[in-house]
């Protein structure tokens, strides 16, 4: 891929061109480029257009949404023209190739390499602001831009708006953004391109439930395999605003960026602010294509995890709030005998919590179900050869609680008028420096105390009418402390893992996971309802920062009863692990559990530094999706049937991905190789093993039985 800018003009870079490599060229060359694609004179419009900058101004008329907007207190500044001291040349950032193995990524990768760099500033004495944009590619194909602005005069600037935007081109036709709710995130919206905006501002504190991940647009022949894709992601876990426009020239922009409440940011004399950073994605192979710099992206950075995910095991589905040291300590005896590898104590262990109503805040062990603290419970899981997780809410407190009884004016909100609760519970201020004090230190007494290795690290509820002790908007710092506060922990924890969690899946987002190690991608572990949730987390998140939970056979959110070997088929494909109270499962359940838990440790090395790729499948009724090495020696295939076929027997499932030349020998994994099906027999193969080359395999498909509801196969794929 490339990305072609003209540094030429007066201002900031403007991108000329974002797509498909364009080769070696030379100074000269680029030129031509820029020049042959300069804006014509319209009617009704100025004398001189010039070119949209990724920070549009207002001053130049462009054709960009505004990228820059702002006052100072008596009314000025709120027209920028941004000037460069000296002119740029043409610069075209180009994507390197991967280094090989992981030794090189790490060697290479410290921080990122990157092929190209620019950084461009400029400045208007004028409205007493200085400005800077960051241009980078790195050996993944991501484009990074992140922008800055600092107030150069001597009065405040309330900035309002810090927004960089991409063209796209004009045969982009569809927009694909990610919506959602809790227990049903992230399910895919696709709309056409009109004239006009479409928008999405999300103010609740954080990125949410319906944050887009990567918002994408996309060529009319685009599906997960073929067609072109740009999406761009933002890393920030705040407060959001997302847009495609299309203007009346016929460019059409899209924009990923912090959304600003009113006086929420107001620099004194030589005070930044630096936006957050935006990923953007191009892709000629459709939206795995999008997927796979994503996750090259991601396994490439230094603190992205490289250890084998461990077999996870999480109490919450299991005991609720009724949490005693016996319970646990059988719940972890059973997990450890078939497999798990670390045990999590999920909400329900702290000072008073017995309901949602009452505790957050005091972070100390509540003696009274636990009398040890958690040592015995400690004791026992290691004893087990397991690792030790907690659940942790720290941003939130409970009206009733020792914290909020003695700190009142720790909780956010305007002249001590709080907020409307949600889920029971007030909002601490981060930003206050005894509140983040508090946090840290009673978390940090918490890892030196016990061997906790494992953060569940939640957010149950909106931002609303969120202020600081001033009455300003608190979302921005709020955010920052935030991620301070993570790193703080970690730096003195090495070693330590964090997971994201908002009501589930309401905090997935790239501002999070530079700091964190997993994501809980829904608190829905209904698996029909996972196939699709999973599926559309791992557009920007590779399997193995996903989590995902074999459950109970009625699953609690949604009331669905499964086949465990559906439920299993399921979390295989992501960081895996267990929410269900296996102390009292039967001798059937415990053997299948023991299984498919030696094939998650067999195959996960596979799973989680493979190429994801989607199948195509006629059959509405069907999901089919797999993972196939980098080296194209090996693949893992699940065919999941979300509801009933109308038809009696099924489409061949052609298993894209592989080595077309290559010769492969398929089968189905065993402990999947009895499902329930509407035809009278399995095909002649069932269930292998069976030799085809990667073309036949692909091209041609193999016969797989339509299965009842709830069913699932999972092939696995081994090169000769």
């Amino acid at each position: 891929m490339a990305v072609l800018l003209d540094t030429s003009g007066p201002g900031l870079p403007s991108v000329v061109y974002w797509g498909a490599d364009l080769g070696t060229l030379t100074d000269e060359q680029a030129a031509a480029l820029v020049a042959v694609t300069a804006p014509a004179v319209a009617h009704a419009g100025l004398d001189n257009p010039e070119r949209s900058t990724v920070l549009a101004e207002r001053f130049r008329g462009q054709a960009a949404p505004l990228g820059i907007s702002g006052r100072r207190p008596d009314g000025s500044g709120w027209s920028v023209r941004l000037l460069r001291d000296r002119p740029l040349n043409v610069a075209t950032l180009e994507q390197v190739p991967a280094p090989e193995g992981d030794a090189a990524i790490d060697e290479a990768h410290e921080p990122l390499s990157w092929n190209r760099r620019l950084h461009a500033t400029a400045s208007d004495p004028d409205a007493g602001l200085a400005a800077s944009v960051d241009f980078a590619v790195d050996a993944s194909g991501i484009v990074t831009l992140q922008a800055s602005v600092t107030n150069t005069a001597d009065t405040p600037f309330q900035l309002d708006l810090l927004a960089l935007s991409l063209p796209i081109p004009e045969r982009a036709a569809t927009i694909l953004s990610l919506s959602g709710r809790w227990g049903s995130e992230r399910i895919a919206d696709q709309l056409p391109v009109t004239f006009g905006t479409w928008l999405r501002d999300t103010t609740e504190g954080r990125s949410g439930h319906d944050f887009p991940v990567a918002l994408t647009v996309t060529s009319k022949d685009c599906d997960w395999r073929r067609g072109e894709a740009w999406a761009v992601s933002l890393c920030w876990s705040g407060n959001h605003r997302h847009l495609v426009e299309r203007r009346p020239d016929g460019s059409t922009w899209i924009s990923a960026s912090e959304l600003l409440l009113p006086g929420e940011l107001d620099l004194g004399p030589g005070e930044t602010y630096q936006a957050p950073p935006i990923l953007a994605a191009w892709s000629d192979r459709g939206f795995d294509g999008i997927s796979a710099r994503f996750h090259s992206h991601l396994r490439s950075r230094p603190r992205h995890p490289r250890s084998p995910r461990p077999l996870s095991f999480n109490s919450w589905e299991a005991v609720y709030f009724d949490v005693s040291e016996e319970r646990l300590i059988a719940l972890a005896r059973s997990a450890a005998a078939v497999g798990v590898e670390r045990f999590v104590v999920d909400d329900g262990w702290f000072h008073t919590r017995t309901s949602e109503r009452r505790g957050l805040g005091d972070w100390w062990i509540d003696t009274g179900r636990l009398p040890d603290g958690l040592r015995r419970v400690a004791g026992a899981v290691g004893d087990l050869g397991m690792q030790l997780g907690l659940w942790v809410e720290p941003e939130m407190v409970s009206p009733d609680s020792d914290l909020a009884r003695a700190h009142p004016e720790w909780m956010l909100g305007i002249s001590g008028r709080l907020p409307p609760e949600g889920r029971h519970q007030q909002v601490l201020d981060l930003s206050r420096p005894q509140v983040y004090a508090y946090l840290l230190d009673r978390l940090d007494a918490l890892l030196g105390e016990y061997p906790i290795s494992y953060l569940k690290w939640d957010h149950n509820r909106p931002l609303t009418d969120a202020a600081d002790a001033y009455g300003r908007p608190a979302a921005h710092r709020q955010t920052l402390a935030l991620y301070a506060l993570i790193a703080a922990l970690k730096d003195r924890h090495p070693g330590l893992e964090i997971e994201s969690c908002a009501s589930g899946g309401g905090r997935v987002d790239l501002g999070m996971l530079q700091l964190c190690d997993r994501v809980w991608a829904s608190d829905s572990i209904d698996p029909v309802d996972r196939q699709e949730i999973q599926r559309w987390t791992s557009f920007v998140i590779p399997p193995e920062m996903i989590g995902s939970h074999v459950g109970a056979p009625r699953a609690h959110i949604s009331g669905r009863h499964t086949d465990l070997s559906f439920r299993a088929a399921t979390a295989l494909f992501a960081h895996a692990g267990i929410e269900w109270d296996v102390s009292g499962l039967g001798a059937d359940d415990l053997d299948y559990l023991r299984r498919w838990a030696a094939l998650y440790k067999a195959r996960r090395g596979l799973i989680h530094s493979g190429t994801v790729v989607r199948l195509e499948h006629p059959d509405a009724s069907v999901i089919a999706h797999g993972v196939v090495a980098k080296d194209g020696g090996e693949a893992l295939y699940c065919f999941a049937q979300l509801a009933a076929s109308r038809a009696s027997l099924a489409a061949p499932l052609r298993l894209d991905g592989l080595d077309p030349d290559r010769v492969y020998k398929i089968a189905v994994e065993d402990i999947f190789s009895k499902p329930v099906t509407v035809a009278k027999t399995a095909p002649p193969w069932w269930p292998g093993p069976v030799e085809l080359t990667g073309r036949g395999a692909s091209l041609v498909g193999l016969t797989v039985p339509i299965l009842t509801p709830c069913q699932a196969l999972v092939i696995h794929v081994v090169g000769q």
